[in-house]
């Protein structure tokens, strides 16, 4: 029997959503725990010292993180970064980035979450095929390696495989209004966004 987690009633929300749904719960995971941070544990002096350590964050979540604003916040953890790069400006830091691991294991926990929600709830598994949601290419090959059962695999290919029709037959709409024959005829919503959907669907870009 499948225990439902607030994770199962997470995608629950997400799908039908342009974007791979775990995706858009990574993505608002990053978000809220980026504001946490900035607000609570800047003056932790544990995750200071690992963050002294790496040289700070990765491209990807140092940028994240400058668009939060918080000048307080930044100016707290610079600062140390800073000195620390001063007195030490050839020193080798240790690799890895603090928030890249964090969100390493959420990723994770998101993943095996879906896998066992789609295995045991037919609730979840008709509503990801009904309103056409599609995994990312990266976040399905990372499914695939959590479960060896290809029955299971099998079936998730074959929700996959018609929903990303679909997300193609909005692509083919474009071209085809895009023809002078046809280009009287309005882009709906879903059509006018397609082209960012399938980006996003074949790279897993996260959208902040």
């Amino acid at each position: 029997m499948l225990y439902k987690t607030q994770k199962y009633f997470d995608y629950l929300e997400v799908f039908g959503h342009p974007d791979c749904p775990t995706c858009v719960l990574l993505s608002r995971w990053r978000s809220t725990y980026i504001d946490t941070f900035l607000y609570e544990c800047v003056n932790d002096r544990s995750m200071r010292k690992r963050i002294r350590e790496t040289g700070g964050f990765c491209r990807d979540h140092a940028l994240a993180m400058m668009k939060k604003g918080d000048p307080l916040g930044h100016s707290v953890i610079y600062t140390t970064l800073i000195d620390e790069y001063i007195e030490a400006m050839n020193k080798k830091m240790k690799p890895g980035c603090l928030m890249c691991d964090l969100e390493v294991l959420h990723e994770e926990i998101l993943l095996k979450s879906f896998i066992d929600s789609f295995i045991n709830s037919e609730e979840f598994a008709e509503k990801f095929a009904e309103t056409k949601s599609c995994i990312c290419r990266p976040h399905l090959k990372q499914m695939k390696k959590l479960t060896r059962n290809k029955d299971i695999i099998a079936k998730l290919d074959a929700v996959q495989i018609e929903n990303l029709k679909y997300a193609k037959g909005c692509l083919d709409e474009i071209i085809r209004k895009h023809d002078y024959r046809y280009n009287k005829e309005q882009l709906t919503k879903e059509e006018e966004i397609a082209w960012k959907r399938a980006v996003k669907l074949m790279s897993g870009i996260l959208d902040e």
